[in-house]
């Protein structure tokens, strides 16, 4: 099966902050698999919910922290520790300056890596 994707995902672990629009808690970690100029695959803690608003602070090595905000797209338990779940983010209405600094790594990211 042949999968089509609009973006390039680089496969990193970066530590960040995640807080949901609807419950009203602190912000919690999470652990990213991969990150997108569309979106971001993340391991949390939680079961986040389909259609569920994010906003997400991560720490983008040689840009700093950047804030941007998306939608849960679909939600899984995790293979890996117990109660771990897995959770993909679609970008939604990133601000431009947020969105030239993702772009500024992830260019960055693929110029560096050896190609597989």
């Amino acid at each position: 099966m042949f999968e089509r994707r609009a973006h390039i995902r680089i496969p990193v672990g970066l530590h960040g902050r995640y807080q949901s629009a609807r419950r009203m808690a602190s912000p919690r970690l999470g652990l990213t698999q991969d990150v997108s100029m569309g979106g971001l695959r993340m391991a949390c803690t939680e079961r986040l919910e389909p259609g569920e608003r994010l906003s997400v602070d991560l720490p983008l090595p040689r840009e700093g922290e950047v804030g941007l905000t998306g939608v849960v797209i679909w939600s899984r338990k995790s293979e890996g520790p117990a109660g771990a779940y897995e959770v993909g983010v679609k970008w939604a209405g990133l601000d431009p300056a947020a969105q030239a600094r993702l772009s500024s790594y992830i260019t960055s990211y693929t110029r560096t890596r050896p190609a597989e």
